[in-house]
């Protein structure tokens, strides 16, 4: 199984990684409440259904590959995106993680289950992108379903979320937007909302941001503080983000 996934990463790879419609892109993200950081890889190919790099009005599919990975917390994911029509975009995709931390300061992970040897999460995600001149909006809805191998509890810490998910399958709601105002070519302010809700369990945690970010050729910078909320109490977070899109290709969705 795992020699099959990566022969079909390499082809992947090796049969875009040349073509202009080719993104690839490497970043680091973290936080301060609850601290965490990571590292991912993507890489898509984008395909015109009809329309060109530069209309408006255009479909187009994207295959791609994501890769996640922090200290004790890994995964990898294939999925497609479909545009029917810009700016509405459709993503489905499959996600295989692997958890091995032992302690996380959300959690008691005494109490519940931090450590799973295969995590399976399958995306179905509706985004949307707007703008009107130096104004932007930008919003994704991703449906998860997670599927857990084994729980050595009855609840499980769901690290995304910092809540916890009830038994080996849970359904897991993720709303994230973004209102911004371009300041000039390279530079930006926004407005920033992650609301996360376990169906199962009931629980929900959600993070809201002021955000700064700047552009500098192949490199984008983000930086912003506001608050997350959960169990009825609000703590104080900050973020960064750094980007280095290696091959921004024709993908509208950056």
């Amino acid at each position: 199984m795992k020699n099959k996934l990566l022969i079909l990463l390499s082809s992947f790879f090796y049969l875009t990684v040349l073509s202009a419609n080719t993104d690839l892109s490497i970043s680091a993200v973290g936080i301060t409440y609850p601290s965490g950081m990571s590292s991912n890889a993507s890489i898509g190919y984008t395909k015109l259904i009809y329309g060109s790099s530069n209309d408006l009005i255009r479909g187009y599919i994207r295959p791609y590959t994501k890769i996640k990975s922090s200290l004790f917390i890994n995964s990898v994911a294939l999925g497609i995106n479909i545009s029917p029509i810009l700016p509405i975009e459709i993503s489905l995709s499959k996600e295989i993680q692997k958890r091995a931390y032992e302690e996380f300061k959300a959690f008691d992970c005494t109490q519940v289950t931090c450590t799973v040897d295969k995590l399976t999460r399958n995306h179905f995600e509706l985004n949307l992108a707007l703008a009107y001149k130096n104004i932007f909006f930008f919003a994704k809805n991703d449906w998860q379903s997670l599927t857990l191998n084994e729980s050595k509890f009855k609840y499980f810490g769901e690290e995304s979320a910092s809540i916890l998910g009830l038994g080996t399958s849970e359904s897991l709601f993720i709303h994230n937007s973004l209102l911004g105002y371009k300041l000039n070519n390279d530079d930006f302010i926004s407005l920033f909302l992650l609301a996360f809700k376990l169906k199962n369990s009931g629980e929900s945690s959600s993070i809201k941001l002021l955000t700064y970010g700047r552009t500098i050729g192949k490199w984008s910078f983000l930086a912003g503080v506001g608050g997350m909320s959960r169990y009825g109490t609000t703590h104080f977070t900050s973020v960064f983000n750094i980007k280095w899109s290696y091959l921004k290709g024709i993908f509208p969705f950056h």
